[in-house]
């Protein structure tokens, strides 16, 4: 019995450290998703720095071979740590999805059946009061003082389709969808809180990442092409130059100061 107790303490142990290990993982991942813009920011101001800095070298002294061997050194770390940022995103995302399918488990079909009866039947009742003119959010927040998370779940699942055809206005799907992500995960059963809370990180993290992603590319490819678009590296330069001196005046010339005052790149 001793024995048996013993082993069954130990495997608890290891269950909670491999389950605390999980979570690490995972809060990781959730977090550096969230990163992913401001690291794809990083890149293209890198980009923008390295090439007004050849552009205003003195070509005299070192020459219009020199400049294009810089130039093509700068598009290629851009691009490969486009490259790098980009498959780590996807890592990132698979690393939280692989952990929610995990939380979720097996799917019971006669659980999944009824579930999307009372769903259909809340949504029934949820259309009605919206045709009468009970506008969305006084849906749901009736729907969380009531915890209940079948009409939640449905009004999450129905409502854009229904703005788009409705025809009055309505509250803007965006906003409804804010107040749904509360409320769902406020009513759901305690033991998947956890797995929802963390689904809503993945949704909102890796549609910040995918734009930021495109978004640093097209950046990237458009200073590519600067010697046939010079009014886009002009343009960088600028905007980058005002966002580092928005908040806080420093005198020309000082450390850490990405610019001076004609847009030139410091030492």
């Amino acid at each position: 019995m001793t024995n048996n107790l013993m082993t069954e303490v130990l495997e608890n142990m290891r269950a909670e450290r491999a389950a605390e290990a999980t979570r690490t993982r995972v809060d990781g991942a959730v977090t550096a998703l969230h990163g992913v813009p401001a690291a794809a920011e990083q890149i293209v101001d890198r980009l923008v720095t390295e090439l007004h800095r050849v552009r205003t070298a003195d070509l005299e002294k070192l020459g219009t071979e020199w400049r294009d061997r810089e130039n093509e050194r700068a598009l290629a770390e851009a691009n490969e740590a486009a490259d790098r940022l980009a498959e780590a995103a996807a890592g990132h995302v698979r690393t939280v999805a692989e952990f929610t399918t995990a939380q979720a488990g097996p799917v019971d079909p006669n659980v999944a059946l009824l579930a999307e009866i009372r769903q259909g039947k809340a949504w029934d009742r949820l259309r009605t009061q919206l045709d009468a003119g009970v506008d969305a959010l006084s849906l749901i927040g009736r729907a969380r003082d009531a915890a209940d998370h079948d009409a939640l779940t449905a009004l999450r699942a129905e409502y854009s389709a229904y703005a788009v055809g409705a025809k009055r206005v309505v509250v803007d799907p965006a906003v409804v969808d804010n107040h749904l992500d509360e409320a769902v995960l406020a009513t759901a059963p305690k033991d998947e809180r956890a797995r929802l809370r963390v689904e809503r990180e993945l949704a909102s993290g890796a549609e910040g990442a995918d734009r930021a992603v495109a978004s640093m590319r097209r950046q990237v490819g458009t200073l590519g092409n600067f010697r046939q678009n010079g009014q886009a590296l002009d343009m960088a330069v600028r905007m980058q130059y005002v966002r580092d001196n928005a908040t806080v005046e420093k005198p020309i010339g000082q450390p850490g100061e990405a610019h001076d005052a004609t847009g030139s790149a410091s030492d």
